[in-house]
């Protein structure tokens, strides 16, 4: 499979990736957490990042906070997506 990490003695497993092919200006992840989480554990270990730069055109990647999309017996699956700030 994927590059995976382990977060607060949770595996997560990447199994995906989407991208603007076109723009190059966002992209989402998905992932699979092992074991089984809920969505206060995602929105703790998965939050939003945002610029803390003094002007908004930093071109750096900030995500959305993640959200569950299914749970199957190997985990949790979870999008998160990230967009350029410029």
């Amino acid at each position: 499979m994927g590059e995976a990490f382990n977060l607060n003695r949770h595996k997560v497993e990447l199994i995906g990736t989407t991208e603007d092919e076109e723009h190059g200006e966002w992209y989402a992840r998905y992932m699979r957490i092992t074991p089984c989480v809920d969505k206060a554990w995602v929105n703790e270990w998965l939050p939003a990042t945002h610029c803390q730069h003094e002007y908004d055109c930093c071109g750096n990647f900030y995500s959305y906070p993640a959200r569950v999309i299914g749970d199957e017996s190997q985990g949790t699956i979870v999008a998160q997506s990230w967009f350029r700030n410029i």
